[in-house]
């Protein structure tokens, strides 16, 4: 509590605008949820509220990440904007409890209006109007027979919720994967993620920094619910053709990664090779894998969001996102770099960070699952720790290619930087957290 205290504090003194009051009103709710959180065992059930370890997890993520988001926009004197984020904030703390199976479908598909409408309104190009299009369509194709199957799989359906113990034994295999298709593609699975990339480039930083903070891991949240419904033997005839795929493609989209030269596409493309090894983590269904999808949804959720905020950084001083033409940034930036420098590590999960520890425990429950996946997750692991070295060197090493006035970094823009990695270092000290 003191040190919460002390950051409020801390975001008086260096935020002192019209933001401020949107800023306090989520760090309020945040250090509710937290104080719940350090209160509870298990979990805490109401008629319509669930809250366990992975929502609370989540719902403080959530929080976080949209006074982050605020903090980024905060030359955007916008009503609009802060309106967006509130409902956002709302909707993702709704869909993150909701034990109903229909209000949480709307919730899942209520997000995605205020994600959108951000990039229609601040979209960096034209092409933001066929990115968004590219992402409504993706999602809400992939979600329709996830509703069509709620209806249909029960006349009282209001009363058909997360923790009955309901297997649908009726259902085939192809039923199965339609419960499972809406999910794949918010995570999304390689093969579901053409939408990604393209909404990321097209997004403003806020846009981005939600996207790959928090709605990405709807997905993993929704499948990790769905398997409690889904008989046994349907998800092993299913898991293996899943969780190859997910590590095939994290394979090849680590390759792709690259071969990229913009700094956005490429930490898109590293979010879909981490969520590659959430999604073989579900399907492994053992306790490490259960354990490591909790700790990679959180880490990543709070690294990928900092490389967004930090690429944005130098995109609003030199108006471009070639890595080839951003070189020898240290020499301009030198204290920026040492953030840069921080943030590559963990997202190639070096130790000692909590992408470490969840990586080591994701391939623990992947080795049980076979150990033939010993020579695809040594691939990853090489690939993850070569484009994030390559996006580090190459943006700040070499000569500089051009130089004009730009401004210094601001102490709003160091306060960002040290709001994403705390928690990273704070939730590493109380691992047993996770372990509930």
């Amino acid at each position: 509590m003191f040190i919460s205290m002390i950051l409020m504090f801390f975001m008086m003194m260096v935020f002192k605008n019209k933001f401020l009051i949107m800023v306090f009103l989520m760090f309020f709710i945040y250090m509710m949820f937290l104080l719940e959180m350090s209160n509870m065992t298990l979990f805490f059930i109401n008629s319509e509220i669930y809250i366990d370890l992975m929502s609370m997890i989540m719902i403080l993520l959530s929080v976080w990440i949209m006074i982050m988001v605020v903090l980024s926009m905060n030359n955007l004197n916008s009503n609009l904007f802060l309106f967006l984020c509130l409902n956002m904030m709302f909707m993702l703390i709704m869909c993150f409890s909701m034990i109903n199976l229909i209000w949480f479908y709307i919730f899942f598909e209520a997000v995605l209006i205020p994600i959108i409408l951000m990039i229609f309104f601040w979209g960096n190009q034209l092409e933001r109007l066929s990115a968004g299009m590219y992402m409504l369509l993706y999602t809400l194709m992939g979600s329709l027979p996830l509703l069509i199957i709620f209806l249909v799989s029960d006349e009282k359906f209001l009363l058909f919720k997360f923790v009955e113990f309901l297997y649908l034994e009726s259902s085939s295999k192809y039923v199965t994967l339609f419960y499972f298709m809406a999910f794949l593609i918010k995570l999304p699975m390689y093969g579901f993620h053409v939408w990604l990339p393209k909404a990321h480039t097209e997004a403003p930083v806020g846009g981005s920094m939600v996207l790959a903070g928090v709605l990405l891991k709807l997905g993993g949240y929704g499948i990790y619910r769905m398997m409690n419904l889904l008989p046994n033997k349907n998800l092993m005839v299913l898991d293996s053709y899943i969780l190859s795929l997910s590590i095939l493609g994290s394979v090849f989209i680590g390759m792709l990664c690259l071969c990229q030269i913009d700094l956005k596409i490429l930490i898109a493309y590293s979010s879909v090779c981490h969520m590659g090894m959430v999604i073989g983590g579900l399907m492994s269904m053992n306790k490490w894998g259960e354990e490591g999808i909790l700790l990679m949804m959180l880490s990543h959720g709070l690294c990928s969001s900092a490389l967004f905020c930090v690429a944005n950084f130098f995109y609003e001083r030199f108006f471009t996102r070639n890595m080839m033409l951003l070189k020898g940034l240290m020499m301009i930036f030198p204290s920026m770099s040492f953030w840069w420098f921080v943030l590559s590590t963990m997202n190639m999960a070096a130790p000692p960070s909590m992408n470490f520890l969840s990586e080591i425990l994701l391939m623990g429950g992947l080795l049980k699952w076979s150990m033939f996946m010993l020579i695809l997750l040594w691939l990853i692991s090489f690939l993850s720790g070569f484009y994030s070295l390559y996006m580090y060197s190459l943006t700040q090493h070499g000569k500089v290619v051009y130089l004009f006035s730009s401004s210094m970094v601001s102490l709003r823009e160091y306060s960002l930087m040290l709001f994403h990695v705390f928690p990273l270092l704070l939730y590493l000290l109380k691992m047993e957290i996770f372990m509930l």
